[in-house]
């Protein structure tokens, strides 16, 4: 072997060296930052969705039953976010700055996994560094850490999810696929947004990776499968949760609007009353009373319903996201740092893809991640929160066109 092929290759080597320690520092900046802002919270819950995650979760540590009150089973809460309560529960007992840590540490993970993906998908080593900075200091990832909603592990899942994808559609086989099914399958878990997407990925990868593509699939429905079966056993339906058509209804009445989400209290006395006791013994058939309400509205506005629907599909994108249930930080301070930062973000993603900055055809996975969550915002209630786990996507975008407009200036000036 020659001298020359030596030094290109020991380049190469030093190269992908500063790249892994570059990534590797701005991963440690994420953490720290994370636990700055964590340690500023009080130990104790801001939010009702929280109480109710870590409710179950004790239940399930003390007693092995998934239930809030420890009588009745429940599936209103999908199980991803409460399995990691309970296990960090195990070990340190019902308090929340031990979970606002761990997910301190799992945002440092998700840089690394964003810098792989964008890797992944064909972005400059330049871009992806970039992509994982932009992670690093996204605010409404910082904000997530300090909140026991799932964000922050459904957007490591995905990201893991997405790797495997973008692995096994680069030929990496099987094995890559295998590890898409999981974070897929672990995902839908903790959001069950996730599942028409999965079911969509074969017609992604295409014919020729079959065999990668039943990999997906099977893996991630193993992984789900026991979720609806346990819920088809102790609560009569093999339903994936107890509220996705009491968010149907939210966005579907009368007095629902765009961004009213689940702002809304049933205004029918007797409604209210049948629902609340209902709920009270049987989740499944509380649902449904809604369901049927939800659909009877539908049937009888069809036009205000589909106007209402387009409007919710681009609330789903507004640029002063608000990131979670208003609370004590979602003033108007949080909606002006969301809207500088989500804003520039979805502008140069667009331009972007427009532009083709990144091949179109391997980044068709995140249309349908995209497509997916949009359509059902617009259906039931459109929460920007549960569209910021996929600004990520995003950002590897916005960061390869920022990459290639500087490429095209330093060329500009030789």
């Amino acid at each position: 072997m020659n001298r020359y092929v030596l030094e290109q290759r020991a380049a190469v080597k030093t190269l992908f060296s500063s790249v892994r320690e570059q990534v590797t520092a701005i991963a440690a900046v994420a953490i720290l930052l994370r636990l700055a802002w964590c340690l500023t919270l009080p130990n104790s819950f801001f939010w009702g969705d929280e109480k109710e995650y870590s409710a179950i979760a004790s239940q399930f540590l003390d007693r092995g039953f998934y239930s809030m009150d420890g009588i009745h089973p429940t599936a209103y809460r999908a199980p991803g976010q409460v399995l990691l309560l309970a296990v960090l529960y195990a070990f340190n007992g019902v308090s929340s700055l031990p979970v606002r840590i761990c997910q301190s540490l799992l945002w440092g993970v998700a840089v690394w996994l964003a810098f792989r993906v964008a890797m992944e998908m064909g972005a400059a080593r330049r871009a992806a560094v970039w992509t994982a900075a932009a992670v690093a200091l996204y605010p409404a990832y910082i904000y997530a850490a300090g909140a026991l909603f799932p964000m922050t592990l459904f957007t490591l899942a995905l990201l893991a999810g997405t790797l495997g994808l973008m692995r096994a559609y680069n030929g990496a086989g099987v094995p890559a696929a295998a590890l898409a099914g999981a974070g897929l399958g672990v995902s839908t878990l903790t959001i069950p947004y996730l599942l028409p997407a999965i079911l969509l990925t074969p017609f992604w990868l295409g014919r020729t990776r079959w065999r990668e593509a039943l990999a997906v699939v099977s893996v991630a429905l193993v992984i789900i499968a026991p979720w609806p079966l346990r819920n088809w056993v102790s609560m009569g339906a093999p339903v994936i949760g107890t509220q996705q058509w009491l968010n149907v209804w939210y966005g579907n009445n009368a007095d629902a609007t765009a961004t009213s989400g689940s702002n809304l209290f049933l205004q029918d006395k007797s409604l209210s009353d049948r629902y609340i006791m209902t709920r009270a013994r049987d989740e499944v058939a509380a649902d449904r009373l809604l369901r049927d309400e939800a659909l009877r509205y539908i049937r009888e506005h069809p036009g205000r319903t589909a106007w209402l629907w387009c409007r919710k599909a681009v609330n789903f994108f507004r640029l002063w996201p608000a990131p979670l249930s208003c609370n004590a930080h979602t003033g108007w301070p949080s909606l002006l740092l969301g809207g500088l930062s989500f804003g520039p973000v979805l502008l140069l993603s667009l331009l972007g893809w427009w532009h083709g900055v990144l091949d179109r055809r391997r980044a068709a996975i995140i249309l349908i991640y995209f497509a997916t969550f949009t359509a059902v915002a617009a259906v039931t209630i459109s929460k920007d929160r549960f569209r910021m786990p996929l600004d990520v996507y995003l950002m590897i975008f916005a960061a390869a066109a920022v990459e290639r407009w500087m490429a095209a200036k330093r060329n500009d000036k030789r």
